[in-house]
């Protein structure tokens, strides 16, 4: 059975305190965006529900990756337009934004569909949202 995202928001399943943060334009030398958390500009913080609907193994360079896609629910922020390129950080976890996406088109809410590698062991530790 295929899951479907959220429609609504309950109050009670926002219990997770998150940072969302996008790159401050510096660019590394391969004209990427800079890794470093110390590179990274908060634009929001905010309660989120985080729920993890898919994951997936596979062998690379002889090591096992994982990849777990998560679906980051918050109510819409109406004053800051979440994009791709943005990164979200939870309890020292660094999570990739693929889509943020207005499932009904009524601003009510965001469901930021995320990646997650490795379980955020390959990434530069991210700063603890308190």
């Amino acid at each position: 059975m295929a899951r479907r995202l959220p429609t609504q928001i309950k109050s009670g399943d926002l219990r997770h305190r998150i940072k969302i943060v996008r790159p401050t334009g510096v660019q590394d030398a391969m004209g990427g965006v800079s890794q470093d958390p110390s590179q990274w500009t908060p634009v929001r913080e905010c309660w989120a529900a985080i729920e993890a609907w898919t994951g997936d193994s596979s062998l690379a360079t002889d090591q096992f990756i994982s990849t777990t896609s998560h679906w980051i629910t918050i109510r819409h922020p109406r004053t800051v337009n979440i994009t791709s390129q943005m990164m979200v950080w939870f309890s020292g976890r660094t999570f990739q934004i693929q889509a943020p996406l207005n499932p009904t088109e009524q601003n009510k809410l965001l469901v930021l569909v995320c990646s997650e590698i490795n379980n955020s062991v390959q990434e530069a530790p991210t700063p603890v949202a308190s």
